[in-house]
């Protein structure tokens, strides 16, 4: 999943390479989550997700990059279920993914012996920019 907050985007938007309705062009200003669907799906790991990264980046200015860089991380890397999440059963469900998968889908980070989270990526920008 993708979880970020920007001021601005060049207009390009997103693209989801599995989602029959992908986006661009969309206001994408604020915090943002994208997991294996739709931008901002309401999946209750999703919310989890955003509710955490928001917390994080309200106090960015009191942390130092290491150590933000270091907390984001952790937040992407999270392994703790977030169930019961009606939705995210009925999307696996419709997927043909065995129900006895919920469970572990449900964190933010997946690790199953045949799917799950391939990477973990942080990028800092600073106010004036720079990378």
């Amino acid at each position: 999943g993708l979880l970020g907050s920007r001021d601005e985007l060049d207009g390009r938007g997103y693209n989801y390479q599995r989602c029959d309705h992908g986006g661009g062009g969309e206001d994408l200003n604020g915090i943002y989550g994208l997991g294996n669907a739709t931008l901002n799906t309401p999946w209750t790991k999703l919310l989890y997700g955003k509710r955490l990264f928001t917390n994080v980046i309200n106090r960015a200015v009191e942390i130092a990059g290491d150590s933000l860089t270091q907390r984001l991380m952790h937040i992407l890397s999270n392994k703790e279920s977030q169930l019961p999440d009606p939705l995210l059963e009925e999307t696996l469900l419709t997927h043909n993914y065995m129900e006895n998968h919920v469970e572990e889908f449900s964190a933010l980070c997946v690790e199953s012996p045949s799917i799950g989270t391939r990477t973990h990526t942080v990028i800092l920008i600073n106010a004036k920019g720079e990378v």
